[in-house]
């Protein structure tokens, strides 16, 4: 019998949600699970369909649920679905509920680097930290071209991949010309071309920053790639194999 996965998305344009969702779903198809996409917020509606399911893979950045779709999130992947995601798909959306940031683990807070309408992104360095777990087997420290989130995290999650704020010293590279990112959602980290991460947190120094955790709701494993600002950046490896790798996982493989 396949293992069945819904993945919703929407949201912000910017990170191209219904590629990436087919980027996923053919991931998934690829070992033998039954995916059904939706664009609608309406799909949280169904409490009992979303326990019958493996895996839940929101990809939906920004946005607003009902108290009634999150509590049906919420008790599914405590009754033991697996919740995975990737970007603001996950830990970017409906920034309004408390309860939804503590299922996934972490919420964004800041842009470092805005990967910029362009497609492009700024670069900088992910630093595995868990050789032993099976998501980051064989993967050693790489470099991106991505956007770099700064993330407020659950203390609990189990971490096996960070990045260094701000990236380096000197002046930021970037793979095109990445727009300069002043979001008044996010406050003062912003990214400039002419190479200045300013705010009042620049004091603070350098910091090490979550990539990819895990952690356990209840009976349900959650997963989440902070790498894959849109269709190219997912498609890069090894973001893609540790993101496929994470939703198998996820749904108990």
């Amino acid at each position: 019998m396949k293992r069945k996965a819904l993945i919703i998305y929407g949201g912000w344009s910017g990170h191209e949600p219904e590629k990436v969702a087919n980027i996923f779903k053919r991931i998934l198809e690829e070992s033998d699970f039954e995916v059904e996409l939706s664009d609608k917020l309406s799909a949280y509606n169904d409490k009992e369909k979303l326990k019958s399911l493996n895996l839940i893979i929101p990809h939906w950045t920004n946005g607003e649920l009902t108290l009634e779709q999150v509590d049906s999130v919420v008790g599914a992947v405590a009754s033991g679905v697996g919740l995975a995601g990737c970007h603001g798909g996950l830990c970017d959306a409906f920034r309004s509920s408390l309860d939804w940031q503590f299922m996934a683990g972490g919420q964004l807070v800041a842009h470092v680097g805005a990967a910029g309408m362009d497609n492009n992104g700024i670069e900088f360095e992910v630093n595995i930290k868990n050789n032993n777990n099976p998501i980051m087997s064989g993967i050693k420290d790489f470099t991106v071209y991505d956007e770099q989130y700064y993330i407020h995290v659950d203390p609990a999650v189990s971490i096996l991949a960070t990045t260094k704020v701000p990236p380096y010293k000197g002046n930021f590279s970037s793979d095109g010309i990445a727009d300069i990112n002043y979001d008044f959602d996010f406050g003062n980290w912003n990214f400039q071309e002419s190479a200045v991460l300013e705010g009042p947190h620049a004091d603070n120094g350098p910091v090490e920053i979550p990539v990819v955790w895990t952690k356990y709701w209840g009976k349900g494993r959650v997963f989440y790639n902070s790498l894959g600002h849109d269709e190219k950046r997912i498609s890069s490896e090894p973001s893609l194999i540790i993101t496929k790798r994470g939703f198998l996982w996820a749904a108990k493989e």
